[in-house]
């Protein structure tokens, strides 16, 4: 063992709230409580660091939240700008090559993909099972 006492934290919080009274002595505190007036001192000194940080953490969160909240504002504006461009692009285009855009393993779905592409969904079915046909009739194994 060290010798040094160990104070639990609570103990700790009531005689730095004790001591932050403006008429409460830090020397009577201890002499009350039995322990060093440094003590007294360090532990008020710990909570009014603490009581700042708490009232910074909530500063920076805010002013982190309203950071994220343009950084995604803006983000949505150029997605929301390079759709537009793209489908005014693709909007000129010929049915039949738009209809030949669509991914059928793509991440989106083929809904999605036909309304981008200003398409109707049955289109780019009946496109997808004729090319479907044309593969089969293509293949080399009935040949022989």
């Amino acid at each position: 063992m060290n010798g040094k006492r160990q104070h639990p934290p609570g103990f700790k919080a009531a005689i730095a709230l004790e001591a932050m009274r403006t008429e409460a002595d830090p020397a009577e505190i201890a002499k009350a409580n039995g322990i060093h007036i440094s003590l007294v001192y360090a532990w008020r000194q710990r909570l009014i660091d603490a009581m700042a940080a708490a009232f910074r953490s909530e500063d920076a969160t805010t002013k982190e939240k309203e950071s994220d909240s343009r950084r995604l504002t803006r983000q949505i504006e150029r997605l929301r700008d390079e759709r537009e461009w793209l489908c005014r692009v693709v909007s000129v285009m010929p049915r039949r090559q738009r209809a030949e855009l669509v991914e059928r393993d793509g991440g989106l779905s083929i809904s999605t993909q036909a309304r981008l592409l200003g398409l109707h969904r049955s289109m780019v079915y009946y496109q997808s099972e004729k090319r479907a046909g044309k593969m089969d009739d293509a293949s080399p194994s009935d040949s022989a």
